[in-house]
Formats: C-alpha cells, sequence, structure tokens
C-alpha cells in the first residue's frame, strides 16, 4: 500500500486479529446468546453491520493493513520513532505470548513470531501517532499533543454525555 509492504504474515495476523474482533463485538455475542460454540466456524453462520462474517473479517483485515501503512507513513514523515522502552515491551510480550500459546494459535495458522512481534509494533506505533495529536501536558516540559483537548473541554463533555445521576 503506497511505499508500505504488508508481509503475508502480517496480513495472516491481521486476519486473526479481524476474526478475533468479530467474536468478541457486542452484537454477536447478544446473537449468540447461550448457543454452543464449538469450533471457529460456528461464528461464520452469523452477520455483522451487514456483511456476513468472512467478508466482516476481510474487511477489516484490509483496513488494519490500511491504517499500518499510514501509521508507518505518518512515522517517516514526521520522523518519530519508538523508544527504546517501548521496543523493550514489545519484544517481552512477543516473547510472553509466543511461549504461553500464541505460538500454536498465530504459528498455527501460519504467522511468525516476526510477524506478530510486528503486530504488536503497530498498535505501539498507533498509540504514539495518537499521543501525538492528543497527549496532555507533560508535567516537566508543559508541552502536549498538537490538538491537545483541555481538561476543561473533557469535563464538559463528560457532564453533557455521560453523567447519569446528579449530584
Amino acid at each position: 500500500i503506497g511505499d508500505v509492504e504488508i508481509s503475508s504474515g502480517l496480513y495472516l495476523s491481521f486476519l486473526i486479529d479481524a476474526f478475533n474482533e468479530f467474536t468478541q463485538h457486542k452484537d454477536i455475542s447478544e446473537a449468540i446468546g447461550d448457543t454452543a460454540v464449538s469450533s471457529a466456524k460456528d461464528y461464520f453462520e452469523y452477520e455483522l453491520e451487514g456483511k456476513d462474517a468472512i467478508t466482516w473479517i476481510k474487511d477489516k483485515a484490509k483496513d488494519l493493513c490500511s491504517e499500518y501503512a499510514a501509521v508507518k507513513t505518518f512515522f517517516k514523515e514526521y520522523d518519530l520513532s519508538l523508544t527504546n522502552e517501548e521496543l523493550e515491551t514489545i519484544d517481552s510480550y512477543a516473547d510472553y505470548y509466543w511461549k504461553n500459546g500464541y505460538d500454536e494459535y498465530y504459528g498455527g495458522n501460519g504467522v511468525s513470531k516476526e510477524s506478530y512481534r510486528e503486530t504488536l509494533t503497530f498498535y505501539t506505533m498507533k498509540n504514539v501517532v495518537f499521543n501525538y495529536y492528543y497527549s496532555k501536558p507533560n508535567e516537566e516540559t508543559g508541552k502536549g499533543g498538537i490538538k491537545e483537548v483541555p481538561m476543561s473541554e473533557l469535563l464538559v463533555k463528560l457532564e453533557e454525555d455521560y453523567l447519569l445521576v446528579e449530584t
């Protein structure tokens, strides 16, 4: 996508993530109710957002690929990078989860540990981009995201849209 290459392993990882999101979606949980699900294929009977399961999952994986390309491009254009701490956390999570079943779950579906690690890297990079825009001011420097939303506005929005009880 653009100048960003999506490896087959990364695409497969995004398919797995999309499948997981599908199975955990509120509407799917409600549709299934108390019905026992014995295999992944059982989910393919359901629809979400007007799409059959396979189409929804493929579309979500495609969206994740587009997001990946956008995030990688954003990092390059704005000269952003992950910190050593973030990279160490990614490595630690990849090692831990790979040793505790993900080697079978992801690996069994054609995803290498390195592709899984790249998936974790992508999600971390998404958080960096979000913080680049919206983070609250740093206590030491006073600098926040370039589109930081002041706390006063957040509190007003919270009270208007989410406050269920009056005090």
